[in-house]
């Protein structure tokens, strides 16, 4: 592959994801897609759990914009679960 192809095929996939992301972001808006404490602290006992750490003692070692991020993930899926939950599954007849 030369230079240039790989850049196009990296800004492709760079677009798509953006794309793809815009779409999610928007499908959780207007479906008023929200993350409870609730949901929050249970990926933040995941997590410590995962990393094998006090829960408190992990709380304490992230940031805002950690937290943030985490958020951000959880309503990613939420949004994803919704979506596919939306999906009418028909099998092709052969």
């Amino acid at each position: 592959k030369t230079l240039e192809n790989l850049r196009k095929e990296m800004w492709d996939g760079a677009l798509n994801r953006v794309k793809t992301q815009l779409v999610i972001d928007k499908i959780a808006k207007v479906e008023n897609i929200e993350v409870t404490e609730e949901e929050l602290e249970n990926k933040l006992k995941e997590m410590a759990a995962n990393y094998r750490i006090n829960l408190e003692e992990f709380k304490k070692s992230l940031t805002e914009s950690q937290i943030n991020s985490i958020k951000e993930d959880i309503a990613y899926y939420k949004t994803i679960d919704f979506i596919f939950s939306k999906c009418k599954i028909i099998s092709k007849e052969e």
